[in-house]
């Protein structure tokens, strides 16, 4: 099936300007054709001082992006954003959020 499944995953992701993206989850399929990666279960993803909390992610090797089709959680330590979508583009260093985006500012927030 070019497929691999994986438990306990730790993946590391870097941006085009070289910044470290670490992804964990409890489960994950790698296409071992196309290096694609679809996570599953308590899928956490660090970046910088942003962390985001989801259920499910999927991670597309030739455009170079992150998304969600499920719930997200976007915080930093000063601010929670929630969405239904989300979509990161790792080369242009941008995010997406769709459907019922919800968010609590502080003055010093600076979500992306």
């Amino acid at each position: 099936q070019d497929q691999a499944v994986l438990n306990d995953v730790t993946v590391l992701f870097y941006t085009k300007d070289n910044k470290k993206v670490v992804l964990t989850s409890d489960r994950g399929i790698l296409d071992t054709k196309a290096h694609d990666m679809t996570f599953l279960g308590n899928v956490v993803v660090r970046y910088q001082r942003y962390v985001l909390k989801t259920d499910k992610l999927h991670y597309k090797k030739k455009p170079h992006i992150i998304y969600s089709d499920v719930r997200i959680r976007l915080e930093d330590m000063f601010s929670v954003m929630e969405a239904d979508t989300m979509n990161i583009a790792l080369n242009q260093n941008t995010i997406t959020l769709q459907g019922n985006v919800k968010g609590n500012f502080n003055e010093n927030s600076t979500l992306p």
